[in-house]
C-alpha cells in the first residue's frame, strides 16, 4: 500500500470534502474589522452611559425620596422655625433670636408644602443643652398643616432649641434656637 492518495478529477486528494456553497444572503466577514476591538467599542458605549445615567438616576431616586419619603407621603422642601412677638396663625411679628424675660414669644414651624393630614409631630425642647421632658409632645394634624404655632409665656433665662421631628417621614428633624434673657 501506497503513501501517497489519489487525485480526483478537481485536484483535491480523494477523501476530502469540499465546502459547502455559502447560504444565500451570507456576506463574508471583512478582513479589517477585528472582534476584539468590537467588543472593547461596545463596552466604552456601556461605561460611557453608564458615566451619564447613573448620576441621573441616582438623582432622579434622591430627588423622590425628597419629595416622596419612599411611602407615599410628601416630604417638605421648606422648612423654618421663626420666634417673635406677635402673629396669627402662621404670621409672625417682631421677630428675634432673643427675648428679655417675661416677653411672650411666639414660635411658628412653617412647612411647605403642607404635612398631611393624619400626621403626628413630635415637638422636644432643651433649655441650656438639657431636655425639657415636661415641654415634649405631640401634636396630631386633622387635616393638611403648613404650620404649627404656639406662644410661651414667661420662659426662664437661658438658651433654648426646639425641634419637630414629623414622626414616619423621611424629613430630617426641624429645629431652631433662641435666648431668653434675664430682665
Amino acid at each position: 500500500m501506497s503513501r501517497t492518495r489519489e487525485l480526483a478529477d478537481e485536484g483535491t486528494p480523494s477523501g476530502t470534502r469540499t465546502p459547502a456553497a455559502p447560504a444565500p444572503g451570507w456576506v463574508p466577514p471583512d478582513p479589517r474589522s477585528n472582534r476584539r476591538s468590537t467588543i472593547l467599542l461596545g463596552c466604552l458605549v456601556a461605561a460611557a452611559a453608564a458615566i451619564v445615567v447613573l448620576p441621573l438616576l441616582a438623582l432622579a431616586i434622591l430627588d423622590n425620596v425628597d419629595q416622596d419619603g419612599g411611602s407615599g407621603e410628601t416630604v417638605p422642601s421648606v422648612q423654618a422655625v421663626g420666634f417673635g412677638t406677635g402673629g396669627s396663625e402662621c404670621g409672625l411679628t417682631g421677630t428675634a433670636a432673643s427675648f428679655p424675660a417675661g416677653t411672650p414669644i411666639r414660635i411658628v414651624a412653617s412647612f411647605s408644602p403642607a404635612l398631611p393630614a393624619d400626621s403626628s409631630v413630635t415637638v422636644s425642647w432643651e433649655r441650656d443643652g438639657t431636655q425639657l421632658t415636661s415641654r415634649r409632645e405631640i401634636v396630631r394634624l386633622d387635616e393638611p398643616a403648613d404650620c404649627i404655632f404656639s406662644t410661651h409665656e414667661s420662659l426662664p433665662a437661658g438658651h433654648y432649641r426646639i425641634e419637630y421631628k414629623v414622626d414616619s417621614s423621611a424629613m430630617p428633624p426641624l429645629a431652631g434656637e433662641f435666648e431668653v434673657t434675664a430682665e
